[in-house]
């Protein structure tokens, strides 16, 4: 210690050093302390320099430390581990605040205590972030809610100096306060304030319920010049500001598109600047047709305000002035649609008649076609009319008739050789275009019906004709061969007839004998199945067990038996879709059938040579070894045993299925045979073509009863027999 005069001495535990007016000292129990003798102490300087009138009490001269201390550190506190560390702050008495840090952590704390007010985080211009005292309540317009632990940004002068924040975070940019735009529920969130405006993001607690909702409010301060302020939505592109894409209005008009660009506002609930609008999922729900009102689009010229605005207008009003057809019912009800009857008002009466391609309709509808294109016209027959009553009987509401010269009788006498027909249907340039639809349905819970026939065709004749057909289709020009003549989605019963197909020779070219069909028919696994009648309703599937091939499979084998077919989409007359388009693989069975015979001939031949084989291995099993041995004949075994072993059965006698080993010399087909003792009930275990080598196969002999059976192996035409003993267990 720097002092100008005094001295330093010791007595007992006591150390006294003075100066004029005050002294340190250090008292028995270890604690030192600033006395003055007389006179108040100011400051306590800790340096080589005495600071005259220094404003703290303790003023550390860091200033002043020697050139070896780098660590630049001025003033330090340190504590046991096992202790807490606190920087406490008090004034008259009462203490503020605090810094510390508790045992056991490694957090930094400041703490405001109850009798200070709130904790502020300054910048040098006064402002900063600020947080609301544990007790600060506050009134707010007509509320008075509790701020409690607040935090808020912003200048001293503002809302957050004043009245601390309004929410969990609160932001502002200054500027007179406003209070009618806050709400004691805006505590979970953001609340922005600035400019006389505010806006919150946050959620809303319900009262007594456990509902909560994400909510954006703003609000527009209502001193004159006032907003119009909005909700935007700003896309970054071009501009200070960017692009608007939408924006909401305070009345609640919303707006799509640059409202800021074009200079205006929305003016509607759903105001469109520019595009269009469009529903890309219709409703599924049935057609509201009880409804009598329609939206329509105003089309005032620009610059009327009403230009684009939707309104609606009773359906009544669309219909204007035309008679020919009246509704007879209320407009969207399930009604006839009437003309030319009694008391149709200023309308064809009944004694009128209906028709279409002619001015004088000679039934109550009669539609004729110009019959100078020689395709004819049909008409409707099928009430009492002077004209027709020969076709009553009929009983049908459609007659298709073929005229000549628009004349009212079909003459096949004066026809002479020109070609008439009754209906005929034509359609064309359509991505579906059919020629003639026919169509049948019976509603459930009527019936039961006898018959419901989609198309019924009938050619009748008595040994006076050529060819009489019921119903003629023909197709052609299909890509990749999708072209039918006739398509069923369901059963097709034929009585009395067959189905025919051309196989004339001399409609063939590039014939050949079908070999080695076993081989193919070998490769196809025949499965039962049933058709997936849920996910295909529209397809019309067998019901029940089937049996056949996997087009999938029969493709690896015999790929020109199997194409892939398409079933159009069916849509109704308002273009809806009714059936989806399904694409899958259809199989041509007849192809198999000429494999099947030429298999059935090639194991007749098989059959004929191992009969052949059999006998003769057979007649010699009949001569016992000794006598074989005696007059120079060999057992068959001693024979195969002599070849090499070119045919083993591994074990021999067995009890389990045995594995047979056979070595090929050479490059050839081989097939390998079981029968018998009494060389029937051949089986053939395996047949393929094969290279020079040596094979093995597992003979599955556990549906075969104990005894002695024979193992063949046919190489080319030359034959080994191995004879085979299975023993019980």
């Amino acid at each position: 210690m720097r002092r100008r005069w005094g001295f330093v001495f010791a007595l007992g535990a006591a150390l006294v050093v003075w100066k004029g007016e005050a002294q340190v000292l250090n008292d028995p129990s270890g604690n030192y302390r600033l006395t003055a003798s007389g006179v108040a102490p100011r400051n306590f300087t800790i340096g080589s320099a005495f600071v005259t009138g220094a404003g703290s009490a303790l003023n550390v001269r860091g200033d002043l430390l020697g050139t070896g201390n780098t660590t630049g550190e001025v003033f330090r506190t340190d504590a046991p581990t096992a202790n807490s560390t606190y920087w406490r702050m008090f004034r008259g008495g009462t203490q503020y605040g605090l810094l510390y840090n508790l045992t056991g952590s490694n957090d930094f704390n400041a703490k405001v205590l109850p009798s200070a007010g709130n904790l502020w985080l300054r910048n040098s211009l006064d402002n900063g972030v600020r947080l609301n005292a544990g007790t600060l309540t506050a009134t707010i317009g007509t509320y008075s809610p509790s701020l409690s632990s607040f935090v808020g940004i912003g200048p001293n002068s503002g809302i957050i100096g004043t009245q601390g924040a309004w929410a969990r975070l609160h932001l502002d940019d200054g500027g007179t306060v406003i209070t009618g735009c806050y709400r004691p529920w805006m505590k979970n969130g953001i609340y922005m304030s600035g400019n006389n405006d505010m806006m919150y993001v946050g959620q809303l607690f319900r009262a007594g319920a456990d509902e909560s909702d994400a909510v954006v409010a703003w609000g527009d301060n209502a001193a004159s010049p006032a907003g119009p302020d909005h909700l935007r939505f700003l896309f970054m592109g071009d501009g200070l500001e960017g692009q608007e894409v939408t924006r909401i209005m305070g009345n609640g008009n919303y707006g799509i598109g640059n409202f800021d660009g074009a200079g205006v506002q929305p003016t509607e609930r759903v105001d469109v600047l520019d595009g269009r609008l469009r529903i890309r999922q219709l409703p599924g729900n049935s057609a509201a047709n009880s409804l009598t009102k329609v939206l329509v689009v105003d089309d005032s010229p620009s610059p009327s305000g009403e230009r684009g605005v939707i309104k609606w207008r009773d359906v009544a009003t669309l219909t204007g002035n035309d008679c020919d057809w009246t509704l007879q019912g209320a407009p969207g009800t399930n009604s006839h649609i009437s003309t030319a009857y009694a008391g149709n008002a200023g309308c064809p009466q009944q004694q009128m008649g209906v028709g279409i391609g002619l001015q004088t309709p000679k039934n109550k509808l009669d539609v004729v076609h110009d019959g100078t294109s020689g395709i004819g016209g049909f008409t409707n027959d099928a009430t009492t009319s002077s004209a027709h009553q020969s076709d009553v009987n009929k009983g049908v509401g459609l007659v298709g008739r073929a005229l000549t010269n628009l004349v009212t009788s079909f003459n096949p006498v004066t026809a002479g050789s020109r070609t008439f027909t009754g209906v005929l249907g034509t359609s064309g340039s359509g991505a579906y275009s059919y020629g003639v639809e026919g169509a049948a349905t019976i509603a459930s819970g009527v019936g039961p019906a006898t018959d419901v026939v989609g198309v019924a065709g009938s050619g009748k004749a008595f040994n006076n004709a050529n060819r009489v057909i019921g119903v003629y289709g023909a197709a052609a020009g299909g890509s990749n061969s999708n072209t039918w003549a006739f398509w069923s989605d369901g059963n097709t019963f034929s009585l009395g007839g067959a189905t025919w197909i051309p196989s004339d020779e001399n409609l063939k070219t590039d014939v050949h004998e079908v070999v080695d069909a076993s081989a193919i028919l070998a490769q196809l696994s025949p499965k039962t199945y049933r058709y997936n009648g849920e996910a295909y309703p529209f397809l019309a599937f067998r019901e029940g067990r089937q049996y056949g091939i996997m087009a999938q499979d029969l493709e690896q084998v015999l790929p020109e038996a199997v194409r892939e077919v398409t079933r159009p989409a069916e849509y109704d007359q308002e273009g809806q879709l009714i059936t989806p388009e399904a694409t899958f693989k259809a199989v041509n069975y007849d192809a198999l059938l000429p494999l099947l015979i030429a298999s059935n001939k090639e194991q007749q031949s098989r059959i004929a040579r191992l009969e052949e084989m059999v006998s003769a291995c057979c007649a010699n099993a009949m001569i016992d070894a000794g006598a074989r041995n005696s007059i120079g004949q060999r057992p068959v075994q001693q024979i195969a045993e002599e070849k090499n072993g070119l045919l083993r059965i591994v074990p021999n006698p067995f009890s389990e299925p045995p594995t047979v080993f056979y070595t090929m010399d050479k490059a050839g087909r081989a097939q390998l045979l079981a029968s018998g003792s009494d060389g029937r009930g051949i089986k053939v275990l395996q047949e393929a073509t094969l290279e020079k080598g040596e094979y093995q196969f597992i003979w599955d002999t556990t549906s075969l009863a104990p005894g002695m059976y024979y193992l063949s192996l046919l190489v080319d035409g030359e034959t080994l027999v191995q004879k085979a003993v299975k023993v019980d267990r």
